[in-house]
């Protein structure tokens, strides 16, 4: 019986670890939200609607009670995560309540939003007019920083010869450069 009990308690800490910290709402799909181009063109049709967008931050414009972010809109993945497209999906505001630290919400941050749509608000990019949508945040995530890794999957070593001498040293095959194993991968 006691082993049993372990059992068990060993199953749910793994279960457990698996566990995603993306909330719920943003992983799924509120319902098949429209582009954001759509949405600027017929505003009165969609007016209150509840979706789900995403994208890179622009800028972040903190007032005394709530925080405006402007978004460059890219496509979601399955999971919510905006990609990483250059497609232009069109910009849109996000009114979220509160305070967002702009030192950690920077330009190029990717979020991810669930809100309402409540208005159309006009601004300049340079000197060019541009209507956004607004939309009310009732869910706002923003996704970590992936960084690069120099990824080597071979390590030194690698071919029978061991340390980049392959078969020659001393700069014969075309990266190797003195003998060192210097691979043009490995930056």
């Amino acid at each position: 019986m006691m082993t049993m009990r372990v059992l068990l308690l060993l199953m749910l800490s793994f279960l457990g670890a698996c566990a995603s910290n993306v909330p719920l709402e943003i992983r799924t799909d509120v319902a098949p939200s429209p582009a954001v181009a759509t949405v600027v063109r017929e505003f009165e049709q969609y007016r209150g609607q509840r979706v789900r967008w995403g994208g890179e931050i622009v800028s972040l414009e903190n007032r005394e009670a709530e925080t405006w972010i402007e978004v460059a809109a890219r496509e979601l993945m399955d999971d919510g995560a905006p990609g990483d497209s250059d497609q232009d999906h069109g910009r849109f505001l996000i009114r979220y309540p509160g305070f967002l630290d702009p030192t950690i919400y920077k330009a190029g941050r990717k979020v991810t939003v669930v809100g309402r749509l409540e208005s159309r608000v006009t601004r300049e990019i340079g000197k060019h007019p541009y209507t956004y949508p607004l939309l009310h945040s009732e869910s706002l995530y923003l996704w970590p920083r992936y960084r690069a890794r120099n990824y080597y999957p071979y390590g030194y070593g690698y071919y029978p010869y061991g340390y980049g001498y392959y078969p020659y040293s001393y700069g014969y095959y075309p990266y190797y450069h003195f003998g060192y194993g210097y691979d043009p991968y490995w930056y």
